[in-house]
């Protein structure tokens, strides 16, 4: 009987855990600065936590693998309203107050992992693409891309070489289909060297066969 107790209590141990893991949500945690309207992602990191972060706003955070698909969009807000209050320093009680707007500021954004992430675009609430971050060192699908990138490279190589190639055997292509112009432009040639050297003998001859008296 106290086998089973135990047997049970150990069941009891193990069901919690897996609720509690099950209960955990994934987010990128992104450190950005704002400044009048445009986004500047400082660093991004992991972060889990136990409670499901609610869209809100309407700023777009759109999530895409390498391939360029788009696998979460994601709302959020940034605030630039701010409530202020007035103090009075005599009395020293909140007498006045009112709304402000923050042209600068520092703020977090939570957006949902996704395993196969790339990149994250951002886009402001009037769907103007702001800025975006490379995600591809947390996805799982890392390496799959740095093959891709490689066997890309590898192709534009291959590709180029392939074209050169192509390139030097058409010239010589069209010096094999008019071989016989190059061969009447060095008959010719040849035929202006010999005349040449002809005028230069003639008047030496001349020269030597004449008479005096």
């Amino acid at each position: 009987m106290k086998q089973v107790f135990i047997f049970f209590i150990a069941i009891l141990i193990f069901s919690t855990l897996v609720i509690a893991q099950t209960d955990s949500f994934t987010y990128y945690n992104l450190k950005v600065h704002y400044n009048n309207g445009s986004l500047n992602i400082n660093s991004i990191e992991i972060e889990i936590l136990d409670s499901e972060i609610e869209e809100t706003g309407f700023w777009i955070a759109e999530i895409r693998d390498y391939k360029e698909n788009s696998l979460n969009t994601f709302f959020f807000d940034v605030d630039e309203e701010i409530l202020w209050d007035g103090v009075n320093p005599k009395t020293g009680k909140i007498e006045y107050g009112g709304k402000g707007n923050l042209s600068e500021f520092d703020l977090e954004v939570m957006i949902p992992y996704e395993d196969s992430g790339d990149k994250i675009i951002i886009y402001n609430d009037k769907f103007e693409k702001i800025t975006n971050v490379d995600i591809s060192m947390f996805s799982k699908d890392y390496e799959e891309k740095l093959e891709a990138i490689k066997q890309e490279n590898e192709s534009v190589q291959e590709k180029e070489i392939k074209r050169e190639s192509e390139r030097t055997r058409g010239f010589f292509d069209s010096l094999a289909d008019y071989w016989w112009v190059l061969l009447i432009i060095l008959i010719v040639l040849v035929i202006i060297f010999i005349v040449s050297l002809l005028k230069e003998e003639l008047p030496k001859k001349n020269v030597g066969s004449g008479t005096y008296r």
